[in-house]
């Protein structure tokens, strides 16, 4: 697995605004803490190619060479993203441009929405990766919090989570260990719909 590191220097002022809005949302859904526990939260993924697979590799590469386990990884929605989504399920993506850009530029959607749209899309679901003690935990959270996911610009933001936290929702999909039949439970619907513009 390439990662990259860019430590809590280098991340341009936008990313970071990004990464608190980002939070701001998850925060409805679970409850983070600074102290050490057997589960963290990790957000501001490209959920259009990630899942609870792809998050359990990751976080297994972490461990190489090191004591400890991954028990399972979970994806949830985000009360965010179930909005979202049942919005774009009505009306489509909002990439509209502004009366401003459409004069300007007379396309159906603008470099400046598009991109606003798809950093909107990191906060639809977030994962939940249990480990077998919060030793483990900390080893996955020094070695992946604020680091480049194979150079795609999502930057790995991880947070402690309370070990008795219930969650609302069922999780969209689980991985609870690497094989050919690593479970996923409604698979599809994480993959989220591609937008098209009209021809």
């Amino acid at each position: 697995v390439s990662t990259q590191s860019t430590g809590g220097e280098g991340r341009e002022e936008g990313d970071v605004d990004t990464m608190l809005d980002t939070w701001d949302e998850i925060n409805t859904c679970t409850t983070t803490i600074s102290q050490s526990t057997h589960r963290l939260s990790i957000c501001n993924l490209n959920w259009d190619r990630m899942n609870a697979s792809d998050i359990f590799v990751l976080c297994t590469s972490s461990l190489h060479d090191k004591s400890g386990c991954i028990k399972k990884v979970e994806v949830f929605p985000s009360q965010y993203g179930k909005t979202q989504l049942a919005r774009e399920r009505e009306k489509g993506p909002d990439i509209k441009p502004t009366p401003k850009q459409e004069n300007e530029s007379n396309e159906e959607y603008s470099t400046e929405t598009l991109r606003k749209y798809q950093i909107d899309r990191l906060k639809y679901y977030y994962a939940i990766v249990t480990c077998d003690s919060p030793d483990t935990a900390d080893v996955l959270y020094k070695d992946l919090d604020g680091v480049e996911y194979q150079l795609s610009s999502s930057v790995l933001d991880l947070r402690y989570v309370p070990d008795d936290m219930e969650f609302d929702d069922d999780p969209l999909q689980l991985c609870a260990h690497l094989s050919p039949t690593c479970q996923h439970t409604n698979l599809p619907p994480l993959s989220l719909p591609p937008f098209r513009t009209a021809p």
